[in-house]
């Protein structure tokens, strides 16, 4: 997917996955500071420059993902 000549897909393919490793680091940060932190700030240098630390961002709310894949399901 990354390799090929969509430019759309290659996108919306990165957002998807920056968006996944945000939230990951989001539930990870309880259990490992230190590390999240420092992977929260090093990600911004590549992509949108963060507008808080990551333990002052707010608690990720996934109930809408839920919800759409509930129905994607039925």
């Amino acid at each position: 997917m990354l390799n090929g000549n969509d430019e759309a897909a290659k996108a919306e393919t990165r957002d998807a996955a920056a968006w996944v490793l945000d939230r990951i680091l989001q539930l990870l940060h309880p259990f490992m500071p230190f590390i999240t932190e420092e992977l929260w700030a090093r990600m911004a240098e590549h992509a949108v420059p963060r507008r808080s630390m990551l333990m002052l961002s707010p608690w990720p709310d996934l109930s809408d993902c839920a919800r759409t894949n509930m129905r994607a399901t039925r």
